[in-house]
């Protein structure tokens, strides 16, 4: 057959992801596969790339983190964010991480346990370099101490021209190893060796605590009580809380403000007592039996019934803001508890509250719980900007009430002057109405629920949450299902509820991101227990969905106070995202697919390509050409190499039936798509 003259043709997509699982890749006019790409401003871009964030004196979060809470409080004049796993709760104030969880209400009386930190140690222990004012001095105690803290010299003479009166006194460690550390004076050494005389003595607030069986470790949060004043430290200095560190079986150790004058063991006192940190909560969900356990889908799905076993939810901490302070619940039945940021305390049960509550939040300078004493449907909140207040009267507004046929109640969202209230399988409009009654609880749908208490979030007045086998959204009226630009429901929705872990559901999360009017739903696959995909819906653009695959635990919501969202992933490590282009200092290889064409009936040849991107460094374009549409192998494939410079290049491959896809795995690599033209020659035969 004659040859025609190529031609070109805008290579067009409509914005968005629809992969094979949703429609096959010739009858969609969307992409069929992305991954860590966008769609914004109706064209593709590659997503911004993320960096770790590093805490002082090296700190780590220990646990799997579920909730990043950020708030102004009125003990911090700066933003302080609360950071809670499985077994920590942590406040994070600029980059100083300290753990807060809440202590246990139980003491041990250790009578008698305290030995103060106050040594003479071996002659010469100071090594000077000529020139320097860092010393080094020789300990054989020193790994007990860390980098930032304080101790008291005394008796050090004057070595190798860095006066006594530079040493002697208050200094910071400003790094320990195990036999020895540094500290910076303001002198400088007029030539390297060793000296400081034979009564050199060191001492800090450091106390040991012996304490059969203890069972803490290093990191957890401890308080002294009852202890009096010994080895001239102030019992105001020893009674209060601290980070356990120099844990071992039977004994652990602390450090205070104060400085020991002598060296004393067996002090404190009979009445030395102390307290321990909340158990670690489980870092997974056990499943039910029965409906609902094995692959998202698999069973009786659909129908009414529920499995006869409930559900152990992983800890997940609930936490709000109450005017300048927080409440916080570990749920599971745990108590409420209340923090003003000061990092000094950690937070305290409530008074008055309910002692065992499954979810809290606040509405109205109401506190609000669900799950009051195992009751799963049981709302019970406290008395108007009262919240220690929860003895209903007629002069108050204490509220209680079981929500008849709602199941366990999971979440609440506020929207748009109301909040909606969620079970698994219903929705229910919660709304502040004053006395006599207080609130209105009307239902909003009973069969639509949410999946995990943390996967919704609101925008600009409306309320989007994912279901049991949707995306739902709330405007006002009756709950809808969140469409796509092309069609009524998500273009990537057999590719998300075919595939999750429904057995670890209640990791679920979502959160916005404001500069790209993203909602991003965090999930398991049924590859996963850990929420490792993303399905991104871009709510600003008439719904533009893709898919992703992340890492996460969790996000800061609902409020991003910080320049960009930070997420933590599966090692506890907290990232800032949407920042550069890289995957924490690597590349982040990216991929775009788009759909099958086809011009007609003859094969085509594609002669030539003319990129339009917004690109830095260089990204591969591969075409792979096929006989039908349901062809098992392709025909023919070729990967060309596109420049920030490429003006055309000529691939000379087709087929009946080809695809685009655009790929980069390069580091600092950004890219932008714009309107690609491909020219096309007519070569085959008819089909």
């Amino acid at each position: 057959m004659t040859t025609k003259a190529s031609e070109p043709q805008i290579i067009a997509m409509t914005p968005g992801c629809q992969p094979s699982t949703d429609r096959t890749a010739f009858s969609t006019v969307h992409s069929t596969f992305s991954d860590k790409v966008r769609w914004f401003q109706g064209m593709p871009q590659k997503i911004g790339g993320w960096a770790s964030i590093s805490f002082d004196y090296s700190a780590q979060i220990s646990g799997t983190c579920r909730r990043i809470f950020s708030a102004y409080l009125s003990y911090q004049s700066n933003m302080v964010t609360v950071l809670g796993t499985n077994t920590n709760l942590y406040a994070l104030t600029g980059t100083r991480l300290t753990n807060i969880t809440p202590l246990n209400t139980a003491t041990t009386v250790v009578a008698n346990s305290l030995t103060s930190d106050y040594r003479t140690l071996a002659a010469n222990p100071v090594t000077t370099v000529n020139g320097s004012g860092i010393i080094t001095i020789s300990d054989a105690s020193a790994s007990q101490y860390q980098a930032g803290d304080t101790l008291n010299l005394a008796g050090f003479a004057t070595t190798n021209g860095i006066s006594s009166t530079l040493i002697n006194g208050q200094q910071l460690l400003q790094s320990v190893g195990a036999t020895s550390y540094t500290i910076a004076t303001a002198g400088a050494a007029s030539s390297s060796g060793t000296g400081g005389g034979s009564s050199c003595v060191v001492s800090s607030g450091l106390i040991t605590v012996a304490a059969t069986a203890h069972g803490q470790t290093n990191g957890q949060r401890t308080k002294i009580t009852g202890a009096a004043t010994f080895a001239g430290i102030s019992s105001t200095l020893i009674n209060v809380e601290f980070i356990v560190r120099g844990a071992a079986m039977n004994s652990f150790q602390i450090m205070t403000t104060g400085f020991a004058t002598s060296s004393v063991s067996a002090g404190g006192g009979s009445a030395t007592a102390y307290q321990t940190q909340l158990a670690a909560g489980s870092q997974n969900e056990n499943a039910a039996a029965g409906y609902g356990a094995g692959y998202y889908g698999v069973g009786l799905y659909g129908t009414g019934l529920t499995s006869a076993n409930g559900r152990t939810t992983p800890r997940i901490w609930y936490i709000d803001r109450f005017q300048a302070t927080m409440m916080l619940t570990p749920g599971n039945q745990g108590g409420l508890y209340t923090w003003n940021g000061n990092t000094a305390t950690a937070p305290s049960l409530l008074a008055n509250a309910p002692t065992a509550i499954n979810y809290a939040f606040v509405s109205n300078d109401i506190v609000v719980t669900f799950g009051y004493q195992g009751v799963g449907n049981q709302i019970f909140a406290s008395d108007i900007q009262n919240p220690t207040n929860w003895t209903a009267a007629s002069s108050n507004q204490v509220f209680q009430d079981t929500v008849s046929g709602a199941g366990q109640l999971i979440s609440a969202l506020p929207v748009s002057g109301t909040n909606l209230i969620f079970s698994n399988n219903r929705t229910y409009v919660f709304t502040y109405i004053g006395l006599p009654l207080v609130w209105s609880i009307a239902l909003l749908d009973a069969r639509i629920g949410i999946i995990a208490p943390l996967a919704c979030c609101t925008v600009n007045g409306v309320a989007y949450w994912m279901g049991q086998n949707n995306f739902y959204r709330w405007r006002g009226m009756n709950v809808e299902i969140i469409p796509a630009n092309s069609q009524l429901v998500s273009t990537i929705l057999n590719y998300v509820f075919t595939n999750l872990t429904s057995s670890q559901r209640s990791k679920i999360f979502a959160w916005y991101n404001e500069r790209f009017g993203e909602i991003w739903f965090h999930y398991p696959s049924a590859q996963s227990n850990e929420p490792d995909r993303v399905a991104r819906v871009n709510v600003n653009e008439n719904f533009i969905w893709s898919p992703d695959t992340f890492q996460r635990t969790a996000a800061e919501s609902p409020d991003i106070l910080g320049l960009t969202p930070r997420l933590i992933d599966w090692n506890s490590i907290l990232y800032n995202h949407e920042t550069g282009t890289d995957a924490n200092g690597v590349a982040m290889p990216f991929s775009l697919v788009g759909n099958l064409n086809n011009y007609g009936a003859f094969s085509f040849l594609v002669s030539s390509i003319v990129p339009d991107s917004i690109q830095t460094g260089n990204i591969s374009l591969t075409i792979t050409s096929y006989e039908y549409p349901q062809s098992p192998v392709p025909t023919n494939e070729t990967t060309v190499t596109i420049t920030p410079t490429t003006t055309i290049v000529q691939p000379n491959t087709g087929g009946r039936y080809w695809q685009y896809e655009w790929s980069g795995n390069q580091l600092g690599q950004s890219w932008i798509m714009g309107k690609w033209q491909a020219y096309l020659q007519e070569t085959g035969a008819k089909a």
